[in-house]
């Protein structure tokens, strides 16, 4: 039985677990889900679900010396011991494991021996691009000395514990070419699995009206790290776009107020995954903004209905919609107005068509169960 853990959230390591179990299980392989006993599941699971809540210890008391040695821990890039108290529990249930999918590097155990897969999500690898994206994520909180303290400590942490699972694992499931080849090119077993979703089985239909359907799409539509107002503030600058605007997630009424101040614009509050992916298939182009996502899940669900999308041309971005899709300089308001409004006015059921096709080639559970199964079968040979 394929074990897939640890689904804890509702960012895109958890939409991997989600997506992993879901495409081995459509593979007909025996599949169990590992994940906590709080998180709720993005929809009704169809593989077996196991809630598993690990007592690891951990530094819980708020005294100043328990805070510093909890910090300093973050530096031993020791195992979290997930996998070994798992193990031990999976056992007594009389279950033995084929082999552990992890979505997070600090799960991994050397103490197990059973194959562990782990997905690598940063890049750079060097400890000089961890500081660089965590600091850009958490603004280094200059005003706050311990909150500085506290990002180099996750920094330097994380890549640490992600550097001793890599050479740890079984393999390394990276979700990007450009981050496995820069992982084998320094002596990883790895290999590119990218991440799958569930693929649109609807006709796709032509834009109504001649009026080119937009989407944009974040948990919170003020997150700047989003850069939402970024790009509509770009798009106010052109009075020439013909198109309708649609926005899902949290946003204050003042938002709201300045974004329909110059054009109509539908807001539907936060939607979950299942609700989003049905309304992405009533519309042509996704806007992205962000510049810190690992991988773009949401851009892989948008191409899956059949958007064309539009995003910066940096990693991974660039490699998951190449030409089927727009890309951006980063700073450049202009540019990207200019894009979206050529865009409207194109072929944009043929893009859409192109946009489908590749995801569906590269990006479909399907794709992604067979890549999965392709690692396994090659590395438990050389075992």
């Amino acid at each position: 039985m394929f074990v897939v853990a640890y689904l804890y959230n509702n960012n895109g390591m958890a939409s991997w677990c989600w997506e992993a179990a879901h495409a081995l299980h459509e593979m007909h392989q025996p599949v169990l889900l590992v994940c906590s006993n709080e998180v709720e599941l993005p929809g009704t699971p169809v593989v077996e679900v196991l809630r598993f809540n690990p007592q690891t210890g951990g530094y819980r008391r708020k005294d100043l010396l328990s805070r510093i040695a909890g910090e300093l821990g973050r530096l031993s890039g020791e195992s979290s011991g997930f996998v070994y108290l798992l193990h031990q529990h999976l056992q007594e249930l009389g279950i033995e494991p084929s082999a552990y999918f992890l979505n997070q590097s600090n799960l991994q155990d050397p103490r197990i021996d059973v194959p562990q897969y782990m997905t690598a999500w940063a890049y750079p690898t060097s400890l000089k691009g961890y500081l660089s994206k965590v600091g850009k994520l958490t603004g280094w909180k200059i005003s706050k000395p311990i909150g500085i303290l506290r990002t180099y400590f996750d920094a330097v942490g994380w890549w640490k514990k992600d550097w001793r699972a890599y050479r740890n694992a079984t393999s390394v499931l990276a979700v990007s070419q450009r981050l496995s080849t820069e992982l084998v090119s320094q002596g990883i077993r790895g290999h590119i699995v990218h991440p799958g979703t569930s693929i649109s089985v609807h006709e796709l239909r032509e834009s109504a009206n001649n009026v080119c359907q937009v989407l944009i799409a974040a948990v919170d539509l003020e997150d700047p790290r989003k850069r939402v107002r970024w790009m509509i503030n770009a798009l106010k600058s052109s009075t020439h776009i013909n198109f309708s605007l649609t926005l899902v997630g949290h946003a204050s009424d003042a938002f709201k107020k300045w974004v329909c101040d110059d054009f109509p614009a539908k807001f539907t509050g936060h939607l979950p995954r299942n609700q989003l992916q049905n309304l992405m298939a009533e519309h042509d182009v996704f806007l992205f903004g962000s510049c810190h996502d690992d991988w773009g899940y949401v851009l892989v669900e948008a191409m899956s209905q059949g958007l064309v999308i539009v995003a910066p041309k940096i990693s991974p971005f660039d490699e998951i919609v190449e030409d089927t899709g727009i890309l951006y300089s980063l700073a450049s308001e202009k540019e990207f107005a200019g894009k979206v409004l050529e865009l409207c006015n194109s072929n944009l059921f043929s893009q859409r068509k192109s946009a489908w096709e590749r995801a569906n080639r590269l990006f479909s559970r399907h794709a992604f169960g067979q890549s999965l199964l392709d690692v396994y079968e090659e590395t438990t040979k050389k075992l």
